[in-house]
């Protein structure tokens, strides 16, 4: 009976695993908060002494209607030598997805998520997934934060979006032997960092993907398509406004990758060729986006 028993386990941690793996690299597009900006298109031009930088706010997961997108941005990435993304998810292979998400993403065999958050947190959580025909228990064996990322896609996946018709996707594959690619971050970053986060934030993490869900994602589309900078921000960054307690998690996940993303693309700047960059548009957006921080720095900066 306990051999049966200790079978089954092992066999529902492998399917975990198995399920985890198979999604990974779609999770981590829509894991990170990546909304667009603009009352144009959500694209700056940054000019410096030397070089020239084209910002583009990604939307990570997109609908078949994203596309073609504005003249104006083919036409910046084409006058650009390089491509800058923050990180190259065409060159992961399945192996190395596998081996992140068992080395980061999973609990030890027999413990369980609901053993890292409050019990009024499980609840929400199992409740979730029931309530979107998943398994509760295919799911029991994810860190909070990588659990996070799996709602993210589930939400991106049911309002319709589709991860593989990602902006950041869309310019990596077109750059792919014609230009530089050049990583602002990697997937191994991604994970060490959310990775890093206390229980606590990992939790804040967790609550705040299920309680936005579908309606925030649809907001960000909206001011996407639109160029809509205020609406994008508010869509983005809204919920720090109304819950300061977030603060930490958002300090982590957006605000420190603008100060060291933003750092990244002036060092670029320093060459006279010009360089077209894609990031999340959640930070291009907002007084502490990269967009700001480039112009206090006293860069030129245009929406195109």
């Amino acid at each position: 009976m306990n051999e049966t028993r200790e079978t089954t386990v092992t066999e529902t941690h492998r399917l975990r695993r198995s399920v985890a793996a198979v999604v990974l690299l779609a999770a981590l597009f829509a894991l990170l908060p990546a909304l667009p900006a603009s009352a144009r298109t959500l694209l700056w031009k940054v000019q410096g002494k030397q070089g020239t930088a084209y910002l583009f706010g990604s939307f990570h997961a997109a609908k078949e209607g994203a596309y073609p997108l504005p003249p104006v941005v083919e036409e910046s990435f084409a006058r650009s030598r390089a491509l800058m993304v923050e990180a190259d998810l065409t060159a992961v292979s399945p192996e190395q997805a596998v081996g992140a998400v068992q080395q980061r993403g999973m609990l030890p065999e027999g413990d369980t998520l609901c053993n890292h958050v409050s019990a009024q947190t499980c609840r929400s959580y199992n409740d979730y997934l029931a309530g979107r025909g998943v398994i509760p228990e295919l799911f029991a064996g994810f860190k909070p934060w990588f659990a996070a990322t799996m709602i993210a896609l589930l939400e991106v996946q049911q309002q319709g979006y589709e991860v593989g018709n990602g902006v950041d996707l869309y310019f990596t594959r077109k750059a792919k032997g014609k230009k530089q690619i050049v990583e602002l971050e990697s997937v191994d970053y991604q994970f060490s960092l959310l990775d890093s986060f206390t229980p606590r934030e990992q939790e804040l993490f967790l609550v705040s993907t299920m309680r936005e869900g579908g309606e925030k994602i649809d907001a960000a589309y909206r001011a996407w398509r639109s160029g809509d900078a205020v609406a994008l921000e508010e869509a983005a960054l809204g919920e720090l406004k109304r819950d300061r307690s977030l603060e930490p998690l958002f300090e982590k996940l957006i605000f420190a990758r603008n100060r060291t993303m933003a750092a990244a693309i002036e060092r670029r700047m320093q060459g006279k060729e010009p360089v077209f960059v894609v990031v999340g548009a959640a930070h291009l957006v907002g007084p502490r986006g990269i967009v700001e921080l480039l112009r206090r720095k006293g860069y030129r900066v245009e929406q195109q």
